[in-house]
């Protein structure tokens, strides 16, 4: 069963002028605008996938402990430079946290 967004629906609707015009492709009654999706499904290719998302989290999470509290924060005032006014609103208050594994996070 192959999921399709209806927006691709839609677009198969369209007039075939419309879909040979922005596609290039030429547009016959059993035109399938799916056919790419299910061609190039990555259903497929889960394996590949599927050690690909275990490698990008594990590099995430390389030295986080998920208990692991700021050692210590860190906080800047800076004034509004263009319109310098007393009234607090203007002011701009920006911060840094540096975690215990030495990740800033601002």
């Amino acid at each position: 069963m192959l999921l399709v967004p209806k927006v691709v629906v839609e677009y198969h609707k369209l007039s075939k002028d419309v879909v040979k015009e922005s596609l290039g492709v030429e547009a016959t009654d059993s035109f399938d605008p799916t056919q790419r999706l299910q061609k190039d499904s990555p259903m497929k290719d889960t394996g590949k996938m599927g050690e690909k998302l275990q490698e990008t989290m594990s590099s995430m999470m390389v030295g986080l402990h998920p208990l692991a509290r700021p050692s210590r924060l860190r906080w800047k005032n800076k004034v509004d430079q263009v319109t310098p006014s007393p009234n607090p609103t203007l002011l701009k208050s920006h911060w840094n946290i540096k975690t215990t594994v030495g990740q800033m996070w601002s």
